[in-house]
């Protein structure tokens, strides 16, 4: 057969990943000539051979890839390119067009581990170590391709021994983009402040800091994609200063441990688990916690919960501080609450200085601003469940292939959970969490991680696409930027995102069956001008309708109402005498004759929200009055159920609390509420009650999908971070019903602007918008200051 040049295109997470050392070992197993490098839309490779030879080549790279590789796409074509003798790393190229995954940081391997342990190793307790499957990615990215001047390690020059690894192509650190080690690297230095520094050794760093943590000192210590607030998690006493200084009263902290043996003594961790907290992507995992005595402060760390966020060492830095402390710490972001994390020394100094005693900075710049990402298993099924996505999955999708328009849009994302998410090139970027916007170090992240990958990525979006509510930041940002930049500006509603997103996400958006889709959250701007956040919607036929809704019930004193879960127990039993005795003792007389007046008015804004309901609930029973973080009531209510579930093994045994005359049209939430209270009133274990409570909630769904006629089911929206639920969901369900949940996305408002692109360009084409009226000009009664006043 005639030996002629081949081209091989390579496109997915394939830069900073090993993979040009991997192609080139290859190269010279095979002793064809040929090339490899880097471009701005993958990788491309040379090779002279023929058809047969070039296709085993390309065969063992698709089956045999680095592990942090993840190929989306692959071509392969004939090419009239002229190749030198042998097989070269060549450097990278930088065509117009840009197109290609971005690589997310990924988390300490056990052999740059090994190395740091290691007594004759020349990295042994350098805190910056990394080869090509581990370290810093997306964080230090500041262009494309990715080598090393493309990185904030571009100012460090290698020392000769580095720079051999980095030449060699049989050493693991052979073109690692990050490689260094104490002779050229990264520099610490601790302080008090930003003008007292106390030491710049690195070995006195070391056990300065583990000495602050046994003196019950606070220290924030600058990680991957910022700064965490450390403190020892033995010394309730330190936990509480730092929840008073942070003033985070009950919000549960996570744990960084030492490694898994700890987390056999302290955690009931499963092997999944146990996986995960081993990932590439290191995420927090919810664990469970061993009943026997502990010396760890757990009921300073996570109050009233049995679950804790724990995760292991995923940087060199806290891999030796962990290693020489031997115990647990308090890891939490270095931020104000609701804030996106600290990331910068001018940051960190002016916002957390009143907060953390010691700070523990490097000069490795961070680019991009990243939280530890959060994910639970469900207990039952062990569904993973995304409640945070960022350090270690952002900004990387790796979904289902969708019929993407070629163009570029930009879609702004919720408020709350601020997310935005880009198409390019027929590509999903989705960002990071950035926190609440009602933060302006927030809105700042948010803003210079956009105009960042704007310039890294070389786009400029011609469709914006946000959410209905006219007071979110992210609205008025369309509005702003559609208006100075003569763009197109589609408005989606905010629960038919969440349901496009968990459509796209099961590539069903060309479905051929009906899908129902359960959306339940705290709260969203309805069509109709009302609150939602218990709706049912019917996706048929390319038509996404609301099919029914949790019943309305009174929104009283506005944003307080999220905030003091007693207000959504009264709003929905203010009419039920039997519901007296356990409400009015959670109000002033004063307060219970005021909201009383309040709720009886027909021009009151109502909701439907299912959060709300869970609010309500856990008032009941004596949870949680008023919360003092987002998603505490729910918390503890779950808390409560799982606590039965555990202790009674047989979750069949529960009582359905609707009624089995329940309609689609009917869903008041008196109804769910009445036999609540005739428990509480016979004195029933309110860890029963919670129980049932979720119980009832599956069967809900499964009653309004036989009235919908539809064997699938697909649910989004913050309620179903609710791990208890998502269980329930697949007892009684699944046996007669195809369940869908989010995958790689969080089903609470991260995935909004996910499901904002999905809806526009695969759901509802954006010329064709008549279908959608939800995405027309709509009334702003926010702007009505009766109106307002009224809410």
């Amino acid at each position: 057969m005639q030996v002629q040049t081949w081209h091989i295109h390579l496109q997915g997470q394939v830069q900073g990943v090993g993979f040009r050392p991997f192609v080139w070992r290859l190269g010279q197993e095979s002793g064809l000539n040929g090339s490899v490098c880097n471009a701005t839309d993958g990788v491309h490779i040379y090779l002279a051979a023929t058809r047969l030879q070039a296709e085993q080549f390309l065969y063992r790279i698709l089956e045999q890839a680095p592990p942090r590789a993840r190929i989306t796409n692959h071509q392969f074509q004939p090419s009239m390119q002229v190749l030198q003798p042998g097989f070269h790393i060549l450097e990278s190229t930088h065509p117009s067009k840009t197109d290609l995954v971005l690589t997310p940081d990924f988390a300490l391997c056990e052999s740059c581990r090994e190395d740091i342990h290691r007594k004759e190793d020349p990295r042994k307790n350098y805190a910056f170590t990394t080869c090509t499957v581990c370290g810093p990615r997306y964080s230090i990215l500041t262009s494309l391709p990715y080598d090393r001047e493309h990185t904030t390690m571009a100012s460090y020059e290698m020392c000769g021994h580095c720079a051999s690894e980095y030449h060699d192509p049989l050493d693991r650190r052979y073109f690692s983009q990050t490689n260094s080690c104490p002779k050229c690297g990264i520099h610490m230095a601790l302080h008090r402040s930003a003008e007292e520094i106390i030491t710049k050794d690195n070995k006195a760093i070391l056990k300065h800091v583990v000495a602050a943590w046994e003196e019950g000192k606070i220290v924030a210590i600058k990680g991957i994609g910022g700064y965490l607030l450390t403190c020892a998690a033995d010394q309730a006493q330190a936990i509480q200063e730092l929840r008073s200084r942070k003033k985070r009263p009950d919000k549960p902290f996570a744990l960084m441990v030492p490694g898994t043996t700890w987390l056999h003594q302290h955690t009931r961790a499963s092997s999944k688990e146990i996986q995960l907290l081993h990932s590439p992507e290191a995420p927090i995992v919810l664990l469970a916690r061993k009943s026997e005595p502990s010396n760890i402060a757990w009921d300073e760390i996570a109050p009233g919960l049995q679950k804790t966020g724990i995760l292991l060492p995923y940087a060199p830095l806290f891999e030796l501080l962990l290693h020489q402390y031997q115990k647990a710490i308090i890891a939490t972001s270095g931020n104000l609450s609701q804030a996106t994390i600290e990331y910068t020394e001018p940051g960190v100094f002016e916002r957390l200085q009143g907060i953390a005693d010691l700070f523990l900075v490097h000069d490795r710049k961070i680019v991009i601003p990243q939280d530890d990402s959060v994910v639970r298993l469900s207990p039952k099924t062990e569904q993973t469940i995304i409640l945070r996505r960022a350090r270690g999955y952002a900004p990387a999708y790796f979904g289902p292939q969708l019929p993407w328009p070629n163009q570029t849009s930009f879609a702004l994302g919720a408020e709350l959970k601020a997310c935005f998410t880009i198409l390019h090139q027929k590509r999903i970027i989705p960002s990071q969490y950035f926190g609440n916007l009602r933060h302006l170090a927030s809105q700042e992240a948010y803003q210079h991680t956009r105009q960042h990958l704007e310039r890294v990525l070389a786009l400029a979006p011609t469709q914006l696409i946000s959410d209905e509510h006219p007071n979110y930041q992210t609205t008025i940002w369309g509005e702003e930027w559609s208006a100075s930049n003569t763009l197109s500006w589609e408005r989606v509603q905010h629960h038919k995102a969440h349901f496009a997103a968990v459509l796209g996400e099961h590539q069903l958006t060309q479905a051929t069956v009906p899908i129902l889709g359960v959306i339940w959250d705290g709260t969203g701007w309805g069509s109709d001008q009302q609150v939602w956040g218990g709706e049912f919607f019917l996706y048929q036929d390319q038509d996404m309708s609301r099919f029914a809704h949790l019943g309305y019930f009174p929104v009283v004193a506005g944003d307080r109402m999220a905030q003091e879960p007693r207000l959504s127990a009264l709003s929905i039993l203010a009419d039920q005498p039997a519901a007296n005795r356990f409400l009015a003792p959670k109000f002033s007389a004063l307060e219970w004759r005021l909201f009383g007046q309040l709720i009886p008015k027909t021009d009151t804004l109502q909701t439907s929200s299912m959060g709300r309901l869970f609010d309500a609930v856990a008032a009941l029973l004596g949870l949680c009055d008023r919360q003092t973080y987002e998603g505490q009531a729910a918390m503890l209510l779950e808390e409560l159920a799982q606590q039965h579930l555990d202790q009674f093994a047989d979750p069949t045994l529960l009582t359905n609390y609707w009624p089995p005359y329940m309609t689609s049209q009917d869903l008041d939430p008196k109804r769910l509420l009445g036999p609540i209270i005739q428990d509480l009133t016979l004195g029933e274990n309110p860890a029963a009650i919670a129980a049932n409570f979720h119980y009832s909630l599956a069967h809900l769904i499964g009653g309004i999908a036989q009235k919908a006629g539809v064997r699938h089911i697909a649910c989004s929206g913050g309620v179903f971070q609710n791990a208890a639920l998502v269980d329930f969901c697949h007892l009684v369900l699944g046996d007669r019903y195809t369940l869908y949940f989010h995958r790689e996305l969080s089903p609470n408002d991260e995935n909004i602007s996910f499901g904002q692109l999905v809806y526009t360009h695969l759901l509802f084409r954006s010329d064709s918008q008549t279908q959608n009226s939800d995405s027309h000009v709509f009334s702003n009664p926010w702007k009505d200051p009766v109106h307002r006043e009224k809410i």
